[in-house]
This record gives C-alpha cells, sequence and structure tokens, in this order.
C-alpha cells in the first residue's frame, strides 16, 4: 500500500501497523469507524484485507485530506470526516470502532509541532470522554480495538468499566525480551460478561533484528511511503 505522510508533523510509527495486525486477529465485518485516522493507514489496511464498510474520521484537516488522497490512489473506499470525534453527532452506529489514540502524558508543547501534540499528548483527547463517545457510536455488543500505553492500563480499565465496555483481549507489546511493555492491545466489547483472555506477548526485537513476527507483521501490511505535500 502507497501512503503519503506529511512532509513535517506527525507520522505513523509500528504502533499503527502492530494495531493492524491485532484488529486483522479478528473476524472483524460491517460497519466500522476509525478514530484519529492520521493517513488513514490502519483503516485502509483494514479495509484491504477485510469485507467492510469504512468510515474515518480526524480532527485536523490535513489528516482529513491526506486520508482521502491515500483512499483514493489505494482505490478503497472510505468515507472519511474531518470533525472532533468527541462533538461529532450521527445516527449511525458501527459494529467495530478502532482507534491509535493519543496517549502520551502531557509534557512540554511549547516547542512542540502543534500537529505532532494533538497526535500524541492524552490531553488532546479525553480518555473517559473518548470511551463515553465509543460507547455511544457502538452497536449492541460493538467492538472497539484500540492500543494504550501499557504502564496507563489500570486507568484505561477503569475507565472501560465506567463505560460498560468489556476488554475481552489484550496483548503486551515488548520492544525486547527483557524489556517492561511498552503498548498494549485491546479488544473491548459493549455490554460484555466476558473473561479477558491475555495473548501471548509481542515481541519487537530479538538481539539486533526484528523478529520472525514481527518482520511477518510488515510483509503483511507491506507499506510504502511518500512524504510530500497533498
Amino acid at each position: 500500500m502507497l501512503l503519503y505522510q506529511p512532509q513535517e508533523g506527525y507520522c505513523y510509527t509500528s504502533d499503527s501497523i502492530i494495531l493492524y495486525d491485532f484488529i486483522s486477529s479478528f473476524n472483524i465485518k460491517g460497519e466500522v469507524l476509525e478514530v484519529g485516522s492520521g493517513c488513514g493507514i490502519i483503516g485502509l489496511l483494514t479495509a484491504r484485507d477485510n469485507d467492510i464498510s469504512l468510515s474515518q474520521i480526524d480532527i485536523q484537516k490535513d489528516f482529513y485530506l491526506l486520508t482521502k488522497k491515500n483512499a483514493q490512489i489505494n482505490n478503497i473506499s472510505t468515507k472519511v470526516i474531518n470533525a472532533n470525534f468527541l462533538k461529532y453527532e450521527s445516527k449511525k452506529r458501527y459494529d467495530y470502532i478502532i482507534s491509535n489514540p493519543p496517549f502520551y502524558p502531557d509534557g512540554d508543547k511549547s516547542s512542540m509541532n502543534i500537529n505532532i501534540a494533538m497526535c500524541k499528548m492524552e490531553s488532546y483527547l479525553n480518555i473517559s470522554d473518548f470511551f463515553n463517545k465509543v460507547k455511544y457510536f457502538l452497536t449492541p455488543q460493538g467492538r472497539f480495538i484500540f492500543c494504550y500505553k501499557a504502564s496507563s492500563l489500570f486507568r484505561v480499565m477503569q475507565y472501560l468499566k465506567k463505560h460498560k465496555l468489556t476488554p475481552e483481549h489484550i496483548r503486551f507489546v515488548h520492544s525486547k525480551n527483557s524489556k517492561n511493555a511498552k503498548l498494549a492491545l485491546i479488544c473491548a466489547r459493549l455490554n460484555s460478561k466476558a473473561q479477558i483472555n491475555i495473548l501471548p506477548s509481542l515481541i519487537i526485537q530479538q538481539e539486533d533484528n526484528f523478529s520472525k513476527e514481527m518482520m511477518k507483521i510488515y510483509e503483511k501490511a507491506s507499506t510504502h511511503t511518500i512524504k510530500g505535500h497533498i
């Protein structure tokens, strides 16, 4: 898949590729909404590999345009929305909502590109308000598949419970075997009573090379980036 990205500003990382692979492990179908589409990578890869009806929303106009462009050049059908998800209103409901939201605690943003800050800092998408809006847009028994900083998992679990979203599957991502988990991949379901299934961890690197599983994930995604103006 060919993907245009900003010349300056936020570009997708391995987290997006890893989340796409996690989403792919479920029998995803029906109506799907990606929140915070960025350049569109997660939703477009998911639509490329699955028979879904895709919608994507991003608050930033530049990313709205990038997602539209990348959908067009890859011949993938999607409804792209330029809006603040927390304020967005629609009668439509979704079987799946997928997202790689901003999850880093606020630091010194004074010298940070605002485009990057909005994509990374959790203050731009309050976690409780976010989960509440996800609940609002899900169909009964709909699923919410997302990633979050592993060290914030306790708080994530609290807010999922508050908004009646049950985490059914969790997978931790480690940069190396010897490192603590840096990322948690979570599949939650609305109004579920299931117990949590903790999946085997994903190890990104073994010694100085990508692990075999990570190499397979990159190969399956098969993305190629072009940086430049829209």
